[in-house]
C-alpha cells in the first residue's frame, strides 16, 4: 500500500504537466485524434517565437489517413485554426514525415496508418500564450473511406517550459521529415522524361546508402508514378500512367527521396531524354543500334591502342620475343605452333575480360560502388603484380631456369604445352597493366559498361578485350606475318635484355605504387603547391563563395594523370591558364580507396580517371574536360565559366 501510494502521489505530482501538454481527444469508431506539445508549458514572449507541436492520431487495424500528397486518390489531412486564432496572427503548418504506400481498389496512394505523429510548426504572436483551437479535416479509409472532422485544442500553462512526456515521439517524428535540397547523402542529378515509354529515369547518387523510394509532386492530377525500379548503380526508371507526359517536360517537380535511413526533398527540372548525349547507361540513354554500335567502336579501338601503351606493350613485345626465340637454329615452332600460342595469349585477354565483366556484376548487385583501374589501389592485387613481372623479368635475363615449381613454372616460358599455360598467363597480365592506362580512350565505353544493364556491360567488355587481343589474333590468324620481322639472330638476344628493361622498369612502377599502399613510403596528404585538398564542403563553400572551382582528381597509378600534369597542367601555359585569383584549384587523390572521391565521380557518371572539372555556381551545367587535356579545353572551359561569372 505504501508503494501504491507513492506512485499516486507520484502520479498526481506530473499529471498537470501531462495534461497540460496534450489536448482532448476526438474519438470516432475508427480513430482518435488529439493535438500534442513537445513542452509542458509556456512562457509568454515579447517576439513572436514557434511552438513545436503534433496531430496525435490512434488509427484502427486497416485505417489509414493520407499524406500531403495522396496520391491517385484521396484527401490531404488539415488542420484549420479558429478564426479568433487567425486574426491574433496565429500560423500552423504540418512537417509531413515520410508516408508508407498503400494499394487501395487497385490505386497507388500514399499516407500513415498505426500510430501516427503529425508534427506542427504553430507560430504564437508576440506577448501571446501558447493555447490554440480549431477543426481537423481527413479522410481515413480502410475498405471503405469516410471524412474524418472535428475540433481539436492545445494549451499550455504560464511556465518556464520544459520537455513533456511527448517531446520524445515528437522528435523522432520530426527526424523523419525529409530535409531540404541534395546533399552528400543524397544528390539527384537529373530526371528525363521519356513520353514515347511513359516513364521518367531518375539519375541519383546515393552514396553508400540503397535507393527505397521515390515520391514526385507537382505534375498536378491525373498522373501516378509507380516505384522506382533500379536499373543500374546511380539510375532509377519510374512507370508513368494516367496522362500523356509531355506537358511535363520543363516543369518543375518535388522529389521526396528515401535511401537507407537518409531522406531528402529536392525540386528538380524535368527534362526530355538528351538524344544528342553521349549515352550514360544502357537503357537512360540513346540505347539505339547506332550508339550501340558506337560505344562497341570505341571500346575496340580504345582496346587496340592500348598495346602500344607503356604499361602493355612490354608484354606483347615479350610474347613476340618468345615465339622468335632461337632454338636450334630456326625459328619457334611450326606455323600451327605459332597460331597455338597467340591464341592462348588472345584467350588469356578475353578470359580476363569475362572475368572483369563478371566481378562487376558481382560487385554491382552487392551494392558497392565500381570503378576502373581501383584494383592498383589495393597492396594485395600490387604485391602480386610485383611478383609476377619479377618472374617475367627474371625469365628475360636467364635468371629463371626451367624446371621450376608450382605457381612459377605456369607463368615462365616452358617447353610444349607449358608454353601454352604461359602465354594465356601473359594475355591476363596484359589485361589487369591495361586498366590504368585506358581512361582517355575507353573513358565513354567504361562509363557505358560500368552502369549498364549487365548483358551489355559483358559484350562492351569483351569487345574491349577483343580490341586488345587484335595484335595477337592476326598473328594467330595469319603466322605468315612473322616472317616479315627480322630474321632470328644475335640481336635477338639484345631485344630480349631491352624487353627485360622495359619490363623491369614496369616492376619498379608497381613496386613503388606498392610502397605507398602499405605504407613503406609516405603517402601524398598534400597536393601540389596552388592546388588545395579536395572535399564536397570545401567545394560548396568555394561556389557559394562565386569562386571558379577546378577540379583534378588523379592518382598515382594513373599514367594519363601524370602526362596531363607534365604536359598541361604544371606546364607554364598551364600554370597561366588555372593561376588565377577567381580559380580555386582543388585536388582530389584517388590513390587509395576514398568512398568520397568514389561517389563524387560516380556523381558525374565517370568511373575511371583522369578526371577533371570545371564548375561554377552559375554555369548551368559544370565543363567536364576530356581525359587527354589540352590547354584550348581548358581555356574554352575557363572562358564559360567567367562569362556566367560575370553575368
Amino acid at each position: 500500500m505504501r508503494i501504491f501510494f507513492l506512485f499516486l502521489m507520484i502520479w498526481l505530482g506530473f499529471a498537470p504537466a501531462l495534461r497540460a501538454a496534450e489536448g482532448p481527444w476526438l474519438k470516432t469508431d475508427f480513430a482518435e485524434i488529439r493535438l500534442i506539445s513537445t513542452a509542458q508549458s509556456w512562457d509568454v514572449r515579447d517576439r513572436a517565437d514557434t511552438w513545436r507541436a503534433a496531430l496525435e492520431v490512434y488509427l484502427q487495424p486497416g485505417w489509414k489517413i493520407y499524406w500531403r500528397s495522396p496520391g491517385d486518390a484521396g484527401l490531404p489531412t488539415q488542420f484549420f485554426a479558429d478564426q479568433p486564432y487567425l486574426e491574433a496572427g496565429y500560423k500552423s503548418q504540418f512537417l509531413w514525415p515520410v508516408p508508407e504506400r498503400f494499394t487501395l481498389f487497385g490505386l497507388e496512394t500514399y499516407g500513415y496508418g498505426g500510430r501516427v505523429i503529425l508534427p506542427m510548426d504553430i507560430t504564437v504572436p508576440a506577448g501571446q500564450p501558447a493555447f490554440i483551437s480549431g477543426m481537423i479535416d481527413a479522410l481515413a479509409c480502410s475498405d471503405i473511406c469516410v471524412p474524418l472532422q472535428g475540433p481539436v485544442s492545445l494549451g499550455l500553462a504560464a511556465g518556464e517550459g520544459g520537455a513533456s512526456a511527448y517531446a520524445q515521439d515528437i522528435a523522432y517524428a520530426r527526424a523523419h521529415v525529409p530535409s531540404g535540397g541534395s546533399g552528400p547523402d543524397i544528390d539527384i542529378q537529373s530526371i528525363e522524361i521519356d513520353a514515347e515509354a511513359s516513364q521518367l529515369l531518375v539519375r541519383y547518387d546515393v552514396g553508400a546508402q540503397t535507393l527505397a523510394d521515390i515520391f514526385i509532386e507537382g505534375a498536378g492530377a491525373g498522373y501516378s508514378f509507380a516505384r522506382p525500379e533500379i536499373l543500374s548503380t546511380g539510375l532509377a526508371q519510374i512507370a508513368v500512367t494516367g496522362k500523356e507526359l509531355a506537358p511535363l517536360i520543363g516543369r518543375d517537380l518535388r522529389l521526396t527521396v528515401i535511401a537507407g535511413d537518409q531522406r531528402r526533398e529536392v525540386v528538380i527540372d524535368a527534362g526530355s531524354a538528351a538524344k544528342d548525349a553521349p549515352p550514360k547507361t544502357g537503357p537512360a540513354g540513346d540505347t539505339s543500334i547506332a550508339a550501340l554500335l558506337s560505344i562497341l567502336l570505341i571500346a575496340f579501338l580504345g582496346g587496340v591502342i592500348l598495346n602500344v601503351m607503356p604499361c602493355v606493350l612490354p608484354v606483347l613485345s615479350l610474347k613476340i620475343t618468345s615465339v622468335l626465340s632461337i632454338s636450334d637454329g630456326q625459328a619457334a615452332g611450326t606455323d600451327n605452333q605459332v597460331r597455338h600460342r597467340f591464341l592462348a595469349s588472345a584467350a588469356g585477354i578475353l578470359f580476363s575480360f569475362a572475368l572483369l565483366g563478371g566481378g562487376l556484376i558481382l560487385v554491382r548487385a552487392a551494392g558497392i560502388a565500381v570503378g576502373w583501374g581501383i584494383q592498383f589501389q589495393h597492396p594485395v592485387f600490387l604485391g602480386f603484380m610485383f611478383a609476377v613481372l619479377g618472374l617475367f623479368t627474371l625469365s628475360l635475363f636467364d635468371k629463371v631456369m626451367i624446371p621450376i615449381p608450382g605457381f612459377a613454372a605456369q607463368l615462365s616460358p616452358a617447353k610444349g604445352d607449358d608454353k601454352l599455360k604461359s602465354d594465356f598467363v601473359a594475355g591476363m597480365l596484359a589485361t589487369l597493366l591495361a586498366t590504368p592506362c585506358s581512361a582517355p580512350f575507353v573513358g565513354s565505353a567504361v562509363t557505358f559498361a560500368i552502369t549498364a544493364p549487365d548483358l551489355m556491360l559483358m559484350l562492351v567488355m569483351l569487345v574491349m578485350g577483343a580490341g586488345l587481343a587484335s595484335p595477337w589474333l592476326i598473328l594467330a590468324f595469319r603466322p605468315s606475318l612473322i616472317s616479315y620481322l627480322p630474321k632470328p639472330g644475335a640481336w635477338m638476344v639484345q631485344i630480349k635484355q631491352l624487353m627485360g628493361i622495359f619490363l623491369l622498369g614496369t616492376m619498379i612502377w608497381v613496386g613503388w605504387l606498392f610502397a605507398g599502399a602499405v605504407g613503406w613510403r609516405a603517402a601524398q596528404t598534400a597536393p601540389a603547391a596552388n592546388w588545395q585538398v579536395w572535399s564536397d564542403e570545401k567545394m560548396e563553400a568555394e561556389l557559394a563563395a562565386g569562386q571558379i572551382v577546378f577540379l583534378d582528381v588523379t592518382a598515382d597509378w594513373c599514367i594519363t594523370c601524370k602526362t596531363n600534369k607534365a604536359l598541361v597542367l604544371d606546364g607554364t601555359a598551364g600554370q597561366a591558364l588555372i593561376n588565377a585569383d577567381d580559380i580555386t584549384r582543388l585536388q582530389a587523390d584517388w590513390t587509395r580507396p576514398d568512398a568520397a572521391i568514389s561517389a563524387l565521380l560516380a556523381r558525374y557518371d565517370r568511373y575511371g580517371i583522369p578526371f577533371n572539372l570545371v564548375i561554377h555556381k552559375n554555369l548551368p551545367e559544370p565543363v567536364i574536360l576530356p581525359e587527354i587535356l589540352t590547354l584550348k579545353a581548358i581555356e574554352t572551359a575557363l572562358k564559360a565559366a567567367r562569362a556566367r561569372a560575370a553575368g
